[in-house]
């Protein structure tokens, strides 16, 4: 009976180990990846900071224009990309 609970342990053991070292290599491949990817985008990072990329501009109100007949918003540079404004009713009189 001690014989064959040792041959158990001992498959247990085994397989145990066998499992823990796979679970090693795809930790480890893993890893590697993400310190790939981490690299990757530090190098993006640094790409983007060397680009010196200001705040976006704000196209001030004063170059902004609204068409009476449509009542969208239209900058002065182009006309075709009109953005619609919300209408507003003029108060009724009583």
């Amino acid at each position: 009976m001690n014989s064959y609970c040792a041959v158990l342990d001992l498959f247990w053991f085994r397989s145990k180990l066998k499992q823990t070292e796979m679970e090693c290599e795809y930790l480890k491949r893993w890893f590697g990846s993400l310190t790939e990817q981490n690299h990757r985008l530090h190098r993006e990072v640094e790409e983007l900071r060397a680009m010196n990329v200001g705040p976006p501009t704000v196209t001030s109100a004063s170059s902004l224009t609204m068409c009476p007949r449509c009542e969208r918003v239209t900058t002065a540079a182009s006309p075709s990309l009109a953005i619609p404004s919300q209408k507003t009713l003029p108060p009724q009189e009583s």
